[in-house]
C-alpha cells in the first residue's frame, strides 16, 4: 500500500541525509517498502493530528513532512544502532528526537494562531449580556424557626 498525502513527500534520500548515509536495509528500496511505510506512519500520528492528511499550505506542508522525517530517522537510528544510544547521551537518535520536537512545537504553534486552514481556535463562549439583581442579606439564623 502507497502512503497518502503528504506521507507520500518523504523520500527515503530524505531519511537518508538525516542518518548521514549509515547504510540500512530498510532504506534500499525507493519507494519504500511496506516496513518502512509502517514505520512513517507510526512517526506521524502527532503530526497528522495538527496539519490533517494533505495541509493546504505548501510551507506548513514542507514543515510537517520534515517533522515526520525527522522522527522516521530517529526511530531508525534508535532500533537499527541501539549501542550508540546510552541514556541521557546526545548521540544522533536523540539529536533527532529533540529536532522533531522542536518541528512539532513550531507546527502547534501555527495552529493554534491560525496559520493552518482548518485549525483555527473555535470562538469563545458568548458571555450573558443581562444583569442580575445584587445578591439579598443572609437570613438571619434567629428566625429559622418563623420560615418552617
Amino acid at each position: 500500500m502507497a502512503l497518502q498525502g503528504m506521507l507520500a513527500d518523504v523520500t527515503v534520500p530524505m531519511l537518508k541525509s538525516h542518518l548521514l548515509e549509515r547504510p540500512l536495509e530498510i532504506l534500499e528500496t525507493d519507494p519504500p517498502n511496506a516496513e518502512l511505510e509502517a514505520r512513517i506512519t507510526g512517526a506521524a500520528v502527532e503530526v497528522l493530528l495538527i496539519t490533517g492528511t494533505d495541509p493546504a499550505s505548501a510551507r506548513v506542508r514542507a514543515l510537517a513532512v520534515e517533522a515526520v522525517a525527522v522522527q522516521t530517522a530517529s526511530e531508525l537510528e534508535y532500533t537499527a544502532f541501539p549501542e550508540q544510544q546510552a541514556p541521557g547521551d546526545t548521540g544522533r537518535g536523540y539529536h533527532l528526537h529533540q529536532r522533531y520536537l522542536e518541528l512539532l512545537k513550531r507546527l502547534q504553534a501555527l495552529a493554534d494562531s491560525g496559520g493552518i486552514p482548518g485549525t483555527e481556535t473555535p470562538p469563545s463562549v458568548a458571555r450573558p449580556v443581562a444583569t442580575f439583581p445584587p445578591p439579598q442579606p443572609m437570613p438571619d439564623p434567629s428566625l429559622a424557626e418563623l420560615w418552617y
